[in-house]
């Protein structure tokens, strides 16, 4: 299928707004940045969903439209494959806001840069994005709204994990995944729809 019309396929895939949970609980070849977002199209080559990449297939090709989002996603593959302790530079982080948001543009959302602390709009959810020095790995988390109207944090740990609710009433600066994966706040997006 070409670039344009997988393109299609993911922006048709959206969820409701604001983004509800439990929906797709248990999505299938979907990552963290899939359900921030609110997409569900299944992606089992693990291709499209890192900040950035769907502006590359919106341009018909694998080729991105800036070279600092280029640089931070090549940079972040080849550590993630080596391992080891990794600094995330102001570069590599601003290449992945820039992805978010230019992604964003291209769904037909708006993500603005905003406070944890500030209350999102009637017709906003927020988005945060972490690092993980350990893995050279990001992670995104969604706030959610339940059936009954209450906000949440949710998250979608890799590829093939069910959709789960996490708690950041602590401290939202980190999180730790079961001992194993620490992560660190990055960035607050507010996604306006």
């Amino acid at each position: 299928m070409e670039s344009k019309k997988i393109f299609e396929e993911i922006k048709n895939s959206m969820g409701n707004f604001p983004p509800f949970f439990p929906e797709y609980q248990n999505q299938k070849n979907t990552n963290c940045y899939a359900h921030a977002l609110g997409l569900h199209y299944p992606d089992k080559s693990q291709r499209y969903y890192s900040p950035g990449k769907l502006s590359a297939l919106f341009n018909g090709s694998d080729i991105f439209d800036d070279d600092e989002i280029e640089t931070t996603l090549s940079i972040l593959d080849k550590n993630i494959k080596t391992g080891g302790k990794y600094i995330f530079t102001p570069f590599e982080i601003n290449g992945l806001v820039k992805g978010v948001k230019r992604d964003c543009a291209l769904l037909g959302l708006h993500a603005v840069e905003c406070d944890f602390f500030k209350p999102s709009s009637s017709h906003s959810f927020k988005i945060l994005l972490y690092t993980n020095p350990l893995s050279a790995g990001w992670h995104f988390i969604r706030e959610s709204t339940t059936w009954e109207g209450e906000k949440i944090w949710t998250h979608k740990l890799g590829w093939y994990e069910p959709i789960q609710e996490i708690d950041l009433s602590k401290d939202h600066m980190s999180f730790d995944i079961e001992n194993t994966a620490f992560y660190d706040f990055r960035q607050c997006f507010e996604i306006f729809y």
